[in-house]
């Protein structure tokens, strides 16, 4: 009876240790993103978040201002959004054909594959979710990109 007891006790705390070393892997390996903000003209500096296994890093003209962790928590709802997203359905580029504005490049990173996708004063609702995603993880004062269809939609009734 003792011996059953101890067999049971060992196979949970093995079972514990290798679920914690899995979803600890599946954190380091899944996520490797990174989105570019450039305004043009090129006055303004270029912005990027990257987020590399589990650090969401941002640099302004390519000097780090911030970085920070992401919880198990955190990366989940990340591959979540990226899920929702679907890949392999969406073009390289989009161009709205103004010369001006902001253009956005996001960079997705696999072991398989890598997928870079510019959007030229254009707005995909599926990447907006990813900013505000991410933006939402980030101190107020430090969320410098900017990606939303209103902010667009102003761009182009300015040019006009």
């Amino acid at each position: 009876m003792i011996k059953g007891i101890r067999f049971l006790l060992v196979l949970c705390f093995l079972l514990t240790i290798n679920e914690k070393l899995v979803s600890q892997d599946s954190l380091n390996s899944r996520i490797k993103i990174s989105i570019e903000q450039l305004v043009l003209p090129g006055k303004a500096p270029i912005i990027k978040y990257e987020i590399n296994r589990r650090d969401l890093t941002i640099y302004k003209s390519k000097i780090e201002v911030f970085s920070r962790k992401l919880n198990r928590v955190q990366i989940d709802s990340l591959n979540l959004i990226i899920k929702k997203i679907c890949l392999t359905k969406i073009n390289n580029y989009y161009s709205s054909g103004y010369l001006d504005g902001v253009v956005w490049t996001f960079n997705f990173e696999s072991k398989e594959s890598l997928k870079t996708i510019t959007l030229d004063n254009y707005y995909l609702p599926e990447f907006g979710s990813l900013v505000e995603y991410l933006n939402r993880q980030l101190p107020k004062k430090r969320r410098y990109i900017t990606f939303n269809q209103f902010n667009i939609k102003k761009n182009y009734k300015k040019q006009n």
